[in-house]
């Protein structure tokens, strides 16, 4: 069930974005510069907050560590009026887990849908820098390290701040992007006895193709 949830979740996203840039693709102009990206990239992702707090303290070993962190990331940016645009991205990011008997499994997840709207400032024929702001969804799902806990999820509405840079080659996008989302308040459905807060710092570098 929770599973299925995800792949709806993740599969209308991504009609969205298929659907926004064939949209904005057919409505741009042939004199138009083509600053619009759809990119995929690796994800640095950091977590913290109170949310990250209760689960370290809820570890059933008593000695471990954690592995560094990893992710991916979907990025949709569509230039409007040459100076400012609407985003769309899709961050999915995991935390493993090791035990001092050398025991290794998933921690937790992290699904991080943004919508964001800002600036886009173009440098010359190749280079452009954008910042912006919005509102995400995430998902906090525990991974099979937890008996019992194991798929056990919980959600939240907050803000997310980007901050980018794109260099292009012909209709290729290279892309350096930071992402900072914060969470107020979890929900307290499954993991969680009251509502928890969490941050996520990005550091997101990435390819693609522009529009």
């Amino acid at each position: 069930m929770r599973l299925s949830r995800l792949l709806i979740i993740a599969v209308l996203f991504l009609s969205c974005l298929i659907g926004w840039s064939d949209t904005m693709a057919i409505a741009q102009t042939p004199a138009k510069p083509k600053r619009s990206h759809l990119t995929f990239s690796w994800m640095l992702p950091q977590f913290s907050g109170s949310a990250i707090d209760a689960l370290y303290a809820s570890y059933s070993y008593p000695h471990s560590y954690d592995l560094p962190t990893n992710g991916f990331d979907l990025h949709l940016l569509l230039d409007m009026t040459n100076s400012f645009y609407l985003g769309m991205g899709m961050g999915y990011g995991w935390q493993n887990f090791e035990g001092d008997d050398g025991y290794e499994a998933r921690d937790f997840s992290v699904m991080d849908l943004r919508f964001t709207f800002g600036m886009l400032l173009p440098i010359g024929g190749i280079l452009s820098l954008y910042f912006g702001g919005g509102l995400n969804y995430v998902i906090l799902t525990l991974g099979d390290n937890w008996d019992p806990g194991e798929g056990w999820m919980e959600e939240g509405l907050g803000l997310s701040f980007e901050g980018g840079m794109d260099f292009y080659l012909s209709s290729v996008c290279l892309s350096v992007r930071l992402n900072y989302t914060y969470v107020p308040e979890l929900s307290a459905d499954e993991i969680f006895l009251e509502p928890e807060d969490m941050d996520i710092r990005s550091i997101i570098l990435g390819a693609g193709f522009r529009f």
